[in-house]
């Protein structure tokens, strides 16, 4: 079982607070990743895809097939973390293009460290199939100033 680490894994553009949605984004070319590793994907492997900062809650994710794997059909992926592989999307297939996998049930989810969503390789070793994860969320740390957080009410 290998854990693959994309160069673009770690969230370096996303601050540890802010206080929009914001949508972060990873793709996923399993030809790519063969390509470019020499690593066969295995039935078991993990892609660390979009990096999470501590604090941030997520409130939807999912992913989208760009390419449907066509070198091994029946192969099924899923989408979690480091403390549940399918936290968000339980096991599915990606043969067919523009298969939008929707989340899972456990949501929203506050992450107590930072950590990373990750795709699992879980059924029959993908080879080239070509996905958009996404996860949509917010961070509540440190939203403002010291001033953001004055009681500003008037009292009667």
């Amino acid at each position: 079982m290998a854990t693959l680490t994309g160069s673009r894994s770690a969230n370096t553009s996303l601050p540890a607070h802010t206080n929009t949605l914001t949508m972060l984004t990873g793709i996923v070319d399993m030809a790519v990743v063969e390509a470019t590793t020499g690593i066969t994907i295995g039935s078991t492997d993990t892609f660390q895809v979009i990096g999470v900062p501590k604090g941030f809650v997520v409130i939807s994710a999912g992913w989208e097939v760009i390419t449907a794997e066509s070198g091994a059909a029946t192969s099924q992926m899923e989408m979690g973390d480091g403390g549940d592989t399918n936290r968000y999307v339980a096991t599915a297939t990606i043969a067919a293009t523009g298969d939008a996998v929707p989340l899972a049930t456990n949501i929203p989810y506050m992450y107590t460290a930072d950590d990373t969503i990750d795709l699992l390789s879980s059924v029959a070793a993908a080879t080239n199939g070509k996905l958009r994860m996404w996860a949509v969320g917010f961070s509540p740390n440190d939203i403002g100033s010291t001033a953001d957080v004055a009681d500003n009410n008037t009292w009667s």
